[in-house]
């Protein structure tokens, strides 16, 4: 549970989590073929303070099963921005018919502007995050790459960022304030962006992408795989995506990934030949400056949480010092 009052930044929060107010939202604003709600319980699946809360919701439906809904209250009106890019990549996800392979994602259906709240079905299945080693990872991973593929696709109309945008809006400490407290790690971070921008400058990037994938993003539930958390969609790189993703499947499954990691780049390839994903090693070397990014950030409260982030700062260097040599070849192996 979550005291409301405390988060003033969230001033809406209160009324999201009051169970008879939105049963009464619901019932007059979700009424596309539904029958009208009955009432609703919630629970808290992800607060963070000042910035956004995730909700559940449990809708009572008469004659019918419970529907899960999802809530998302932002501060201020930055779920405006959200939910309609949410509808630009559903709508674009159902403008091919039914000979077009689906994208598979939750279904936008509401924008409370009163309380800067999102609503959305939820997705079922399983967090990728909560899968054990003895999961069939590499059918796993297909759906992902399959999902992926047709993400990256998307005729979707989506802000265009650059990665000078993305490294600033994703890593917390930034990479100039992490150097600030500690100057030590000022060449580690220095190669790994100096990477990017060759990457960058190598091919600009155009892609739908959902910015942040990792294991923690995709759902698994009866063979396929469906994206969450897509708030940060926008056009880049498609190798943004992809690294981020390998990087996360590695630093969960350790030494047994080398298999999955394979079975996921050559799906992702065959699903989209004309992408050549150059340069990948130079967005790995990102998701490593990241990952570091937010374990310095938890450093506080984690007693291993600096030298976490020094491991994967070195990680992380060493991957883009081989990325900007000249004899390497700046890609994925075949």
């Amino acid at each position: 549970m979550i005291d409301a009052k405390l988060d003033a930044k969230l001033g809406t929060l209160a009324l999201a989590v009051d169970d008879r107010a939105m049963c009464e939202r619901f019932a007059a604003t979700l009424d596309s073929g539904r029958p009208p709600v009955a009432g609703v319980r919630h629970a808290v699946l992800k607060h963070t303070a000042g910035k956004r809360c995730v909700i559940e919701y449990w809708v009572d439906i008469p004659g019918a099963d419970e529907e899960r809904l999802i809530g998302k209250v932002y501060r201020d009106q930055r779920g405006a921005r959200v939910f309609d890019t949410l509808r630009r990549l559903h709508a674009a996800a159902r403008a091919g018919g039914r000979m077009a392979p689906l994208f598979h994602m939750a279904e936008p259906l509401a924008y409370y502007d009163d309380l800067s709240m999102v609503v959305q079905t939820a997705v079922p299945g399983v967090e990728l995050s909560r899968l054990g080693a003895e999961t069939d990872w590499s059918s796993v991973v297909r759906a992902v790459a399959d999902n992926l593929a047709v993400l990256h696709e998307l005729p979707a109309d989506v802000e265009t960022r650059t990665l000078g945008d993305l490294v600033h809006k994703l890593c917390r400490p930034r990479p100039d304030e992490l150097v600030a407290l500690r100057p030590e790690l000022g060449d580690a971070v220095e190669n790994i962006l100096q990477a990017v921008a060759l990457a960058e400058a190598a091919d600009p990037g155009t892609s739908v992408v959902h910015g942040d994938l990792g294991l923690g993003q995709v759902l698994w539930y009866e063979g396929r795989a469906a994206f969450v958390d897509l708030d940060g969609a926008c056009r880049s790189h498609a190798a943004l995506d992809v690294a981020n993703f390998l990087v996360s499947l590695r630093l969960r499954l350790g030494p047994l990934s080398p298999g999955p990691e394979r079975a996921f780049t050559e799906r992702y390839r065959e699903r989209r030949p004309g992408e050549s994903l150059a340069r990948l090693d130079a967005f790995e070397a990102l998701a490593y400056l990241r990952r570091a990014a937010a374990a310095f950030r938890k450093a506080a409260e984690d007693p291993d949480g600096f030298e976490r982030a020094q491991r994967l700062l070195a990680i992380g260097n060493w991957i883009a010092r081989a990325a900007m040599d000249p004899g390497s070849r700046g890609g994925v192996a075949p």
